[in-house]
């Protein structure tokens, strides 16, 4: 009895194997072509197809690593331009207040500036006729 049960699973496996690669092949016994190299090309399209799955997701990844290197590029440029504003925006004032300095050294410089300074802080008078003492030089 137990021969018998035997025989008969080995049968049934032959049957489920012979449709499985019935499936596979699409013909059982047909003569024409090899089966290994059936078995081999279907091997070969199971790693085609996760080479795919691969390359999809190593093109995801790129495309995710490219975008995020132009936010990054994006951030860094935005501040440089921000700092560049207000160093030219400080620069501007650094130039108006050093040409207000100049106009008021030129204007210290003037001699009625000097005479009005003399006479007011440091009580200088001009000296009469009779305190000036002229010298006389022989050529």
């Amino acid at each position: 009895m137990y021969i018998f049960l035997e025989i008969f699973l080995k049968e049934d496996l032959l049957e489920i194997n012979n449709s499985l690669i019935e499936a596979m092949h699409g013909c059982l016994n047909c003569g024409g072509c090899d089966m290994s190299e059936k078995i081999k090309s279907f091997k070969a399209y199971k790693r085609r197809k996760k080479n795919k799955n691969k390359r999809g997701v190593l093109l995801i990844v790129l495309i995710a690593a490219i975008g995020i290197g132009n936010l990054c590029i994006y951030e860094i440029s935005s501040s440089l331009k921000y700092d560049v504003y207000y160093l030219e925006k400080d620069l501007k004032k650094k130039q108006n207040k050093l040409e207000a300095l100049e106009v008021e050294n030129i204007g210290d410089k003037s001699s009625d500036k000097l005479e009005e300074d003399a006479s007011s802080k440091l009580n200088m008078i001009y000296p009469t006729e009779y305190q000036k003492r002229y010298i006389y030089v022989d050529d």
